[in-house]
């Protein structure tokens, strides 16, 4: 599940860099969802402290792209095309949520907070 919402993560901050707006909010909710349930199910407080610090990036940005509004996000343009979702995603389900977030901190833009 940690997979998966570091996914719909890279996908939102895609999105966001291509200025669809829409989707980047959409995305990032998803993954805040995502990581709600991966919270409920972590145990070290470490894991926790990290899954909670990048949930409230997500969370600023939602509000960020609130404050942006429709209006201003499409601007009299057609809005880019959604990137292909990772979710078909097959890899590795044995992976430690460490290791996952290590990954993520090392890989994403957001990372290593």
């Amino acid at each position: 599940m940690l997979s998966r919402a570091l996914q719909r993560a890279n996908t939102a901050v895609q999105l966001d860099n291509a200025q669809n707006f829409e989707g980047a909010r959409q995305s990032y909710a998803e993954a805040c969802d995502l990581l709600s349930q991966v919270l409920s199910r972590t145990t070290t407080d470490e894991d926790k402290r990290k899954l909670e610090a990048i949930r409230r990036t997500y969370t600023s940005r939602i509000d960020e792209l609130d404050q942006i509004g429709p209006a201003q996000s499409s601007e009299g343009k057609e809005l880019p095309a959604r990137p292909e979702s990772l979710e078909l995603y097959s890899g590795p389900t044995s992976r430690s949520t460490d290791d996952e977030l290590e990954d993520y901190d090392n890989h994403h833009p957001y990372g290593g907070i």
